[in-house]
This record gives structure tokens, sequence and C-alpha cells, in this order.
């Protein structure tokens, strides 16, 4: 589980590289050993094309139940509202959802469902902050920024690695 806290967003090294992933292309935006972006695609961007070894690293773990190097940190740019945000989703367990309420709840602002689910969306660091794992009250799967298909992909893919973890008593 991932328990490294969000720190501030710093630009002045950034520079992104483009992998293949289990889920298709994924961009992933570093800044020395900070990670400050990572969406599924190809992006244009103002930042240099470079790959490092780590880049890759992350790149390969999009869809593997593998531990983040102990170093990385996860720095999105955000407002103070978005990082409690996403530091909520960061502990929604692997295999598991929330719905925009629980997260409105848990971090204290049970009427603020329509902010969470902006901030939700505004996430730049997909999978690592696992926007996916969101969900309406209803169970419905709700928006997601690269499509609701690839969105029913990545939870499928997770609860079929949780059960099997489950099933080994892992």
């Amino acid at each position: 589980m991932l328990t490294n806290k969000l720190k501030p967003n710093q630009l002045s090294d950034a520079y992104l590289g483009y992998y293949a992933s289990r889920f298709g292309p994924v961009t992933i935006t570093m800044s020395g050993q900070q990670c400050i972006g990572c969406q599924f695609g190809w992006v244009n961007s103002p930042y240099p094309k470079h790959s490092t070894p780590l880049a890759a690293d992350l790149a390969e773990q999009i869809g593997q139940n593998m531990p983040l190097p102990l170093d990385l940190s996860l720095s999105p740019a955000g407002s103070a509202f978005q990082q409690n945000v996403w530091q909520a989703l960061l502990s929604i367990p692997f295999g598991q959802t929330r719905s925009y309420q629980e997260i409105a709840n848990q971090i204290k602002h049970p009427k603020a469902v329509r902010a969470v689910a902006n901030a939700v969306a505004a996430n730049p660091i997909a999978w690592f902050i696992p926007c996916h794992r969101v969900i309406r009250s209803n169970g419905q799967i709700g928006g997601y920024a690269w499509g609701i298909a690839l969105k029913k992909q990545l939870l499928a893919a997770e609860k079929i690695e949780f059960e099997a973890c489950r099933t080994k008593g892992i």
C-alpha cells in the first residue's frame, strides 16, 4: 500500500515518457523522483520527452498489484481541496471501490459530492492515485477521463487479481 504523502509539485526538471502498459499506451510525467502525471494514451505536453528506468518501471506496474518504489513521491498539482480528495483516494484498497459520497464524508465535506467528483476527474496521476475506484452511490460506474470502457476494464482486472490473491491467502 502506498504510504507516501502528496508533496508540492515541482516542475523545474519535468519530463515525460511514453510507454506501453497492460491497458494500452500511457504517458508518465516525472520531475526527478516525483511522479507528477500519469495519463492513459499519448499526451501532448510542453515537457521534454525522456525515458528513465524509474518511469519505465512505473509504466510496467500499471495493472499489476506491485508496490511502488519507496523513494517515489506522488506530486500532483492542485488546490488544497483537490489534494484532500486525492489523499483520500490513496486509502481505497486495491480491488475495492468507494462512492463519491463516501469520499466526501471521509474528507469531512459531506455536502460537497459534486466538488469531490470534479476533484476526482481532475486527478493528474491516474492509476497510482486510483480515481478509477470511485463510483456512484447507486453502484453505477460513472464517468472516467479516459472513457467508461477503460474504467470498467481497470476495475474488472483489479477484482480478478484481488479475488485470486484472496483465494491463495495472500
